[in-house]
Parts: structure tokens; sequence; C-alpha cells
């Protein structure tokens, strides 16, 4: 290859044959994950406040009250491709850590689930609100703030510890609803502060000071 020039892997595997399309994925796939890795862990929040906020559910939406199946909760988290593929095995794995009672979805006018969080126990001194998912077909409707809000306020009835959820640096608009919700930068690797200060330059100026100003606390 010539000196200056960047593989393009469009190149490498022609997408129009199977094989090779499955083998461009897999490298992209890979790639996604290195860049994640050498970027550091994922960003933490931590929630600030005293009592969850009140959440009210989008026309059109309801508060699940028959149980989900394994197969149609893999499928939501699955959906959206930010959470990585989703089977059994893996949807087992993650239940294990779940906290009962805490599991929340929002079904639509088919009752199927189109948004889904719970409140997790990875650790024995805070919660973790987890696995937040919005089908990308039913987004910017407001049911991410909903679902997220009503696994917080399960979260609030537990026993008193530390409610944390993570993130990523790109997921604007989720780190723009996590911050209306009360949740606050939590600085647990050193990554982090300079992190949230780039991030910062991407938010609306009152959120960007505020943020600015919960760095300087921690």
């Amino acid at each position: 290859m010539a000196a200056g020039k960047r593989l393009d892997l469009r190149n490498v595997f022609a997408p129009h044959h199977t094989c090779n399309g499955i083998m461009r994925r897999l490298v992209l796939r890979l790639l996604r994950r290195v860049r994640a890795w050498s970027a550091g862990p994922n960003l933490c929040m931590a929630f600030a406040g005293d009592a969850a906020p009140c959440s009210e559910l989008p026309d059109g939406y309801a508060l699940a009250t028959a149980p989900i199946s394994d197969a149609a909760w893999a499928q939501l988290l699955s959906a959206g491709g930010e959470l990585g593929p989703w089977d059994a095995l893996r949807l087992h794995t993650e239940m294990a850590l779940l906290v009962p009672e805490t599991q929340v979805f929002l079904t639509g006018v088919d009752a199927q689930p189109v948004a889904c969080a719970g409140v997790y126990e990875r650790d024995p001194e805070s919660w973790e609100i987890g696995w937040i998912a919005v089908h990308p077909e039913h987004r910017r409707r407001g049911l991410g703030e909903a679902v997220t809000g009503l696994a917080l306020q399960r979260a609030v009835e537990l026993l008193p510890r530390a409610i944390l959820l993570y993130t990523q640096d790109h997921r604007l608009g989720a780190i723009r609803l996590y911050l209306r919700l009360g949740f606050e930068p939590a600085l647990r690797h050193r990554s982090h502060r300079r992190r949230w200060r780039a991030i910062s330059k991407s938010l609306p100026r009152e959120v960007a000071a505020h943020v600015v100003s919960s760095l300087q606390v921690n």
C-alpha cells in the first residue's frame, strides 16, 4: 500500500459477497471495541438527588403489566446496536444481577416492549441503573427519560446506596437526559475528568457550566 494512504475496508471486503460482508462487519466491530478500550472505561454518573423526579409516560405508551418474554427483551436490547448483540446466555447472565421487582418495560399499542431499564447490583455499595434501551422506531418521544426515571424511582426505594449509571462519551443526548434526572459526573477513572471537560464543550452553556462545576467538587 502506498505511503500515506489509509486502509479502506470497502476495498478489502467486497460488500456484495456474503462471506466477505460478514468478515467486514466482524472487523469493524473489533475496531470499535479497540477504540473504546483505548479511550478508557465507560463514563460513570451518580444520582445527586434525594428523591427521583416524577416520570410521565408519553401518550400511546404504558407500563407493562404482563410478563415480557426473554426473546422480546433480548431483541429490544439488540435493536439499537449500542448495547451489542444479545442472546439468551447473555440475558440470563445479566438477570442474575438484576434486583428483584426493579425491571421496567414500556409497551406500545401492540403490547410489545419498546423501552426498558432496571436496577442491578454489581457491588455491595451501589445500585446501578442499567441496560437502558429504547427501540429505534420509538426514539425522540420521551421514552428514555420515562423509563430511566421509573427505574430510578425503584432504586431510591431500596436500601440507601449510591445510585450509578454508565454511558459513553458520544451519547450526548443520553448524557443530557441523565443530567436532567439529577445525575452528575462521577470520576471513577483517571481519564474521566479530561473526557468530561471535552464533553462539556458540546453541551448547552448552562448544562456545561454545571458539569464543570461538579468536576471541581469531585
